[in-house]
């Protein structure tokens, strides 16, 4: 573990990348990352259409389809556990990315806070990869996954 890095990140880390990893009954699931990537880049065109023009309502609507899109997709696929990870990621990668962007900006006089800005920037860039990339799978159907212990009888 690195000197800096404190415990509780790295076993959110462990915890997040063990409870996604594949396995051999994940084999065949199906991928709809795309459905995700296709509401987050309507969202960016909500947000920069709505900044462009003045439109500020309409970019707030492009904020909360990037934050809340991929949610939303991942429970109308009846995934809740994946809807849940998806708000982590979405809200706590800019809220990390925001938090060392400050840490590592604290000695700049800028009016513009840069460091924060940049930051959450690339910590919801970097949710949003995981989101589309390792999350957006179809859950395993009970008859997939195999039994590793089974008690069962007839009357």
């Amino acid at each position: 573990m690195h000197p800096r890095c404190p415990p509780a990140i790295a076993a959110a880390a462990l915890a997040v990348a063990l409870a996604l990893s594949p396995s051999p009954a994940r084999a065949e699931r199906e991928w709809y990352g795309g459905e995700v990537l296709a509401a987050d880049t309507i969202g960016w065109a909500l947000i920069i259409g709505g900044a462009t023009a003045d439109a500020w309502p309409i970019a707030a609507l492009g904020v909360g389809g990037i934050v809340l899109g991929g949610p939303v997709i991942h429970a109308a696929h009846d995934n809740y556990g994946r809807a849940a990870v998806s708000v982590g990621l979405r809200i706590g990668g800019p809220l990390l990315g925001l938090g060392l962007g400050a840490a590592l900006d604290k000695d700049s006089h800028s009016f513009i806070p840069v460091g924060p800005v940049i930051g959450a920037f690339l910590g919801y860039v970097a949710g949003a990869i995981a989101d589309i990339a390792f999350v957006a799978y179809e859950d395993d159907s009970p008859e997939a996954v195999p039994r590793l212990l089974s008690i069962g009888g007839r009357f």
